[in-house]
């Protein structure tokens, strides 16, 4: 012990020799009694090199040196269970060493083992912040922390499918978000999907109450409830048949039927031919000089504007002076040599209505 040299104690008694694992004992620090450790390159062992030489010692941070590469010299590193810290497990055993992604292993849960995981900033990649720090992690509702818009951060959020919980699908994929009008999507069906969409009071607008709460969604006539006056509510009714009398909303409830009175004013909707459904339509030069706009005369829409048909050319004569109000007459131009003008007569429109 006092040279740290091995020598024969039989026979050959004095004699050197060179030591084994019987001789050595169980490894003690390479920095202890003067073993002057330091690692074989070629093996990975450390071993004294001074005295005990040759015996296996065990590495210490002197013996080891900087850290390199967990994946460099057959160092094959991984990380100490339930820490921050890899090591050498194969060359240079015990020696901390750099990690790297093969260090890591396979990715578990950002929640155990202490990795205390989060996520990259504006990215979908989680990884661990304390133990582990660097190693990519599955993220799980503890790994998203609060909830921010559906729209930032690259989120790229939309809802679960019948469902009323949003999530990112880009960055930060699987983290439940908050909703917005772009969350949503097109408008779907208020009765599709578990939606659940009512009307907003007094508005046009529905938006669902159940699945995919808040988004707009497309009402039906089921969700109009009892029929109502149509001035109530801003309604604003209009009658769409003056036939049947049939009224509908058109400004909030859009499309519910409603009930009209004398004072309902009529719906006309987009311009049709002056022949469409019974239509019956004049052309009026003084609406359109050269004949093409006209009146419905009869049918659902009379009254209603009309595109003018046949070629023939009509107008409004007041016998008043034009007054709003008289008696109106329509003459239609054909051309005929034996009335004044070409104009003639053909019949009466009752009570003249302006555009």
């Amino acid at each position: 012990m006092d040279t740290g040299r091995a020598t024969c104690k039989n026979w050959f008694k004095t004699c050197q020799c060179q030591a084994t694992s019987n001789t050595c004992g169980s490894p003690g620090s390479c920095d202890s009694n003067n073993c002057g450790g330091t690692f074989n390159m070629d093996t990975g062992t450390a071993t004294c090199k001074n005295w005990f030489a040759g015996c296996g010692c065990q590495a210490t941070a002197a013996t080891c040196g900087n850290a390199q590469p967990c994946d460099g010299n057959g160092c094959n590193g991984t990380y100490d269970a339930w820490t921050n810290t890899p090591r050498c497990r194969n060359k240079f055993a015990g020696c901390v060493c750099q990690p790297v992604a093969s260090t890591c292993g396979a990715k578990g849960s950002c929640d155990d083992g202490g990795c205390g995981g989060t996520y990259d900033a504006r990215t979908n990649t989680a990884r661990c912040r304390n133990n582990y720090a660097g190693c990519e992690c599955y993220p799980t509702a503890n790994t998203c922390g609060s909830k921010g818009s559906c729209d930032d951060g690259g989120c790229g959020g939309t809802y679960d499918a019948w469902s009323n919980t949003a999530r990112c699908r880009a960055n930060y994929a699987g983290c439940e978000c908050n909703p917005t009008s772009n969350t949503c999507g097109y408008p779907a069906s208020c009765e599709g999907s578990g939606c659940a969409g009512t009307y907003d009071l007094w508005t046009n607008l529905a938006h669902c109450r159940g699945n995919y709460y808040g988004c707009t969604c497309l009402p039906s006539q089921a969700m109009c409830g009892a029929q109502q006056p149509y001035a109530n509510n801003s309604c604003n009714g209009h009658i769409d048949n003056v036939v049947t009398g049939a009224a509908s909303c058109k400004s909030a409830y859009q499309g519910c039927p409603c009930t009209p009175n004398s004072s309902t004013p009529q719906a006309c909707g987009t311009i049709q031919n002056c022949d469409f459904a019974g239509c019956d339509g004049y052309g009026l030069d003084w609406v359109s000089p050269d004949g093409s706009v006209g009146t419905c005369t009869a049918g659902a829409h009379r009254g209603c504007s009309c595109c003018r048909v046949n070629g023939i050319r009509c107008r409004q004569f007041y016998d008043n002076g034009g007054t709003v109000g008289g008696t109106c007459y329509i003459l239609c131009y054909t051309g005929n040599a034996d009335v004044v003008d070409g104009w003639t007569y053909v019949g009466n429109l009752g009570a003249c209505f302006s555009f």
